[in-house]
């Protein structure tokens, strides 16, 4: 596997998973994901986090409102939370924004993909720029975020109707 395990969605959004279990590796892996200018990490596992790589590196605020990957009905609290907290870091056009679970094809896709809904995006715009940047994810909660995006923002199922400029689905 290539480290860091990570795939680039936007300017400022990026997906992956988790870094390496050896805490060294984990270390140097960490700094170079700060290095490629990451300054929020939202660690979506319940069963794991990387909180003692992250805490050396000052400049990445790192997160673990983890959940399962099982296929439960995620809760729209869930959603809401860790999309306002990323909508906050990229307030600061600086930000770059990194959002992961274990092996970067569910939990962190799905979040990566209502973060695109609510920057925007509609589902389909979303979707493929998630699957062009990480072609195997499997966006297990997808469904579920686009419903979510749908009662948070008072547009059921389809996202903003106009794109964000210069959008082109590859």
């Amino acid at each position: 596997m290539l480290e860091p395990d990570i795939s680039r969605v936007t300017a400022h959004i990026w997906v992956g998973g988790a870094l390496p279990e050896d805490p060294a590796r984990a270390r140097t892996v960490a700094q170079t994901i700060a290095a490629l200018g990451v300054t929020h990490v939202v660690d979506c596992r319940s069963e794991l986090d990387d909180q003692s790589a992250w805490s050396a590196i000052r400049s990445v605020h790192y997160a673990n409102p983890g959940i399962d990957d099982g296929g439960q009905q995620i809760d729209d609290a869930w959603f809401s939370d860790q999309i306002e907290h990323l909508q906050r870091a990229l307030v600061d056009p600086g930000a770059q924004v990194l959002v992961h679970c274990q092996a970067g094809v569910n939990r962190g896709p799905s979040l990566a993909f209502a973060l695109l809904l609510a920057e925007g995006f509609s589902p389909a715009e979303a979707e493929s720029l998630i699957r062009q940047a990480r072609p195997g994810a499997g966006l297990r909660y997808r469904d579920q975020a686009t419903a979510w995006f749908g009662r948070w923002s008072g547009e059921p199922g389809s996202g903003r109707a106009d794109s964000p400029a210069g959008f082109s689905p590859g």
